[in-house]
Formats: C-alpha cells, structure tokens, sequence
C-alpha cells in the first residue's frame, strides 16, 4: 500500500485513492472545487514549501486536501 493519497483524472471525473486503496469519484462541482484546490496548492508552492512547520513536501499538503474527501467514510 502507499503512504499519500493520489488521484487518477478521467474523462467525467477524477477519482481520489486513499491510503488504504479505498476510492472515490468526485464528479460535476466537487470534481471542480478539487482542481480548484490542487491549482491552489501549486500556486502556494510555486515559491517553495510556504508551510515548513506543518508539510515537509507537496504530497503531505495534497494529502491533506483529498483526505478531506474521505472523511467519514467507512472503510
């Protein structure tokens, strides 16, 4: 199994993995609001680690934002 979350991108949606392989597929607004997120990110990092204290990479700060999606869930 892998340590990050990651995301697969489709062609009607994207597709978030956790950890532990669980999946789930955001579509329509939710699919929006996460490339939304993820441009964020990449913006906020352009300029290097703008969060030293709390994300050693950009995969912790990503994992943070799609493991926000999983929240509640059942395994």
């Amino acid at each position: 199994m892998n340590d990050h979350f990651d995301y697969i991108e489709c062609g009607h949606g994207v597709i978030l993995i956790g950890p532990d392989g669980q999946r789930q597929l955001l579509q329509n607004d939710d699919m929006l609001k996460f490339f939304s997120e993820l441009n964020e990110i990449d913006e906020a990092w352009k300029d290097g680690n703008p969060n030293s204290d709390i994300f050693e990479t950009i995969e912790d700060h990503i994992d943070l934002i799609i493991g926000g999606y999983f929240v509640g869930d059942e395994p």
